[in-house]
This record gives C-alpha cells, structure tokens and sequence, in this order.
C-alpha cells in the first residue's frame, strides 16, 4: 500500500477537457528525451501544461503563471482552486444562482481541493469521472 502524506489534495477537474489533456499526456510522454530539469520540467509543471492543455485558461479567464515563473506545488494547488471556483462559478450562473455569497465563502479561507484520506488512489472511492484521469 502507498503511503500518502497528509497534504496530498485531490481536484475536481470536471469542466476541462478530458480528451485533451491525455493527448497532451500521450505527447510529454512520448518525448524522446523526457528528462527531469527542476525549474522547467518538474512534477508540477507537468500536471500544469495538462490541466492548461484541458482548458484551464479558458475556464479561469486569463492565463495564468505562478510566481517566479516557476511552478511548484503549491502554485500549482492555487491553480486548481481557481479552476474550481471557476467551474462552481459557472455552474451557479448556469442555474441562476448569485455567484458572490458562494464564492466569497471559498476564496483565500477554505479550500476547494478533497482532503486526502490516507488511503491509496486504487482504494479510494471515486468521486468524479476524471479523478482516476491518468
């Protein structure tokens, strides 16, 4: 059994494209020479060029860049917030419902992201379709 730390989060990626962001996957996978540099080709640099390759931009409405251009875990949990406060935006617009008292209660105070709960990803209920993505 994996043993995953606490501040492990899992993000609801519903809203982006799924097709798109295992093609972009297929294509960094693919590369011939796929090799680990620190500030341009790490881990989170990685899930953010797919999760930009789904339509995160788009979603959020601007392009975004993390601090010092570098992409770290953390710039990258403050990216999939805003995506999912995006996707809550807009499904309260989709339904009518005022955006701004639901919102307000998610930005900088709590988080969007799923409490990890010291189980492993295979025994893990699913909670959305693209959850087991890759």
């Amino acid at each position: 059994m994996i043993q995953m730390m606490a501040w492990c989060f899992r993000i609801n990626l519903e809203g982006l494209d799924a097709a798109a962001m295992q093609k972009e996957w297929k294509r960094i996978n693919s590369q011939s020479d796929p090799r680990y540099q620190l500030l341009t080709k790490n881990c989170s640099s990685i899930v953010a060029r797919i999760l930009k390759a789904g339509g995160a931009d788009q979603l959020i409405g601007h392009h975004w860049k993390p601090r010092f251009g570098i992409w770290t875990p953390n710039e990258l949990y403050k990216f999939s917030q805003k995506i999912q406060e995006a996707r809550l935006a807009q499904i309260a617009v989709q339904q009518g419902k005022p955006i701004h008292s639901n919102l307000q209660a998610l930005s900088d105070h709590n988080k969007v992201a799923i409490d990890n709960d010291g189980t492993s990803p295979n025994e893990r209920k699913n909670l959305s379709p693209l959850t087991r993505f890759f």
